[in-house]
């Protein structure tokens, strides 16, 4: 029985579990991201960006576009966050999983 430690062959495999890991969970956060963000809604938030946007500034409407994408991602965020097991735990967001 060989009880040595190698630790170089350790730190080696760990890396590579690492890295293989990490790819994994990149694609399934961007699948999730994907799922959510484009899962319908009326983009309630976005709106009322360009509307007060438009009544503030007397240019063109969509230079608040990226903005406008961060706060739909904020909130996107949000109602995930809000589902998590550790808040109300909800199965269904708009009757989907």
């Amino acid at each position: 029985m060989n009880t040595s430690f190698d630790q170089k062959v350790f730190e080696n495999e760990l890396r590579l579990l690492f890295e293989k890991t990490q790819s994994d969970i990149k694609d399934r956060v961007y699948e999730a991201a994907v799922y959510s963000l484009f899962s319908g809604g009326k983009r309630l938030r976005p709106r009322l960006l360009q509307m007060a946007y438009q009544l503030f500034a007397d240019t063109d409407a969509d230079r608040c576009r990226p903005f406008q994408c961060a706060i739909e991602m904020i909130h996107s965020y949000s109602l995930i966050h809000d589902d998590l097991p550790a808040m109300d735990n909800d199965e269904l967001r708009r009757g989907k999983p």
